[in-house]
């Protein structure tokens, strides 16, 4: 079990009145206090001068619920391993969690849980965004949803989308289950029985 917090804040620049500085001179102040870096990452970019990173395929398609003081919890298969696993909730469509089943059986495991005090409401769609070569049977993926420890729903993913071109950016698959209760938590368990796979976790959200 892991944990990851996050805290920012920034400081206010101070100046001449408001009246006599102009657009420009504003923005100068401004970036003097806070730093190059910080006035880039404002406007999408870095201090490289890069852009944003580009959302995979799909990323429209669901809400991140994970980022600040979250849990990951997990359990692979036998043979099975997750490589960075907070990546599956951190509200970051842009990492992700690897999945790796070089034996293709057994079910591999993983929750996000949000900080305390959060949850969602009953009646949306919880799921994960991921990617494989192939698409994953929908009856291989089970998607849970959990209040603290108590499962609130379970059952094999019933909506699912695709997103992407198979030729150009690749193709996402959101795999989700309609809820009927509320929730903090949201399990995806995958019951592989395929020949060995990668799969790419991306995000455990609900859907938009």
């Amino acid at each position: 079990m892991s944990m990851d917090t996050n805290t920012s804040s920034h400081p206010y620049a101070a100046g001449e009145t408001a009246g006599r500085i102009s657009a420009l001179t504003k923005i100068a102040v401004i970036a003097a206090s806070l730093g190059a870096a910080a006035v880039l990452s404002a406007c999408g970019g870095n201090e490289k001068g890069n852009a944003p990173l580009a959302q995979p395929p799909g990323a429209s398609l669901c809400r991140a619920i994970g980022g600040g003081g979250y849990t990951v919890v997990y359990s692979a298969a036998m043979g099975a391993q997750f490589s960075q696993p907070n990546n599956v909730f951190d509200a970051d469509f842009t990492t992700f969690t690897v999945l790796d089943t070089p034996n293709g059986t057994g079910t591999s495991s993983i929750r996000g849980v949000q900080q305390p005090g959060l949850l969602e409401p009953a009646g949306e769609v919880a799921g994960v965004l991921l990617s494989s070569p192939a698409m994953i049977a929908a009856t291989e993926i089970t998607i849970s949803t959990y209040m603290d420890s108590t499962q609130q729903d379970s059952a094999a993913a019933g909506v699912t989308t695709m997103a992407g071109d198979a030729k150009t950016t690749g193709v996402n698959y959101f795999y989700g289950l309609k809820t009927t209760k509320p929730f903090n938590s949201i399990q995806v368990s995958l019951a592989l029985k395929n020949d060995p796979v990668q799969v790419n976790l991306f995000e455990l959200c609900v859907q938009k």
